[in-house]
């Protein structure tokens, strides 16, 4: 049953491997530092800022592979508060199309407590990956529904 759950996350025997069936953003891709407005299925409302990504090939869990960290900022332009923990569903997306999901672990590391963001509330979280050193990431996915391309947006890495 683990061996499944890994395999379907993209990890198989410590492997990063990418991501079958990924989301496709409703629309073009922000820049660096852009804002996009996200709203979820209950109210929710959020302008979210990719600030930075930091790229670490000397680093990570396995040889060959390096450590990438999204920086996020999330505001609650909303009326409904909701839980910062937004990475769920997460992507790197390299130059071919492949996505590499986020590393759990090694994000709720990084940014260990989700707080209820109250309207008008924002905060900054960060996002840890694990992808193949020689692979070229160009984009950052986040989705609130997987199922849905008007809740999933891209940023430019580059």
């Amino acid at each position: 049953m683990i061996a499944l759950a890994l395999a379907l996350a993209g990890i198989v025997a410590g492997v990063v491997r990418a991501v079958p069936g990924v989301p496709e953003p409703g629309g073009a891709a922000a820049p660096r530092g852009g804002k996009v407005l996200l709203r979820g299925d209950s109210r929710e409302q959020m302008v979210v800022t990719m600030m930075s990504s930091e790229n670490d090939v000397r680093i990570g869990s396995e040889p060959g592979h390096r450590l990438v960290t999204v920086t996020l900022w999330v505001e609650n332009t909303g009326r409904a508060s909701f839980r910062s923990d937004i990475e769920e569903h997460s992507w790197l997306v390299d130059r071919d199309d492949r996505a590499y999901g986020h590393n759990a672990e090694l994000t709720n590391g990084k940014s260990p407590f989700a707080s209820n963001l109250a309207p008008s509330w924002s905060v900054n979280r960060y996002v840890v990956f694990e992808v193949p050193a020689d692979v070229d990431i160009t984009r950052f996915r986040l989705s609130l529904d997987p199922r849905s391309s008007e809740q999933t947006a891209d940023w430019l890495l580059h």
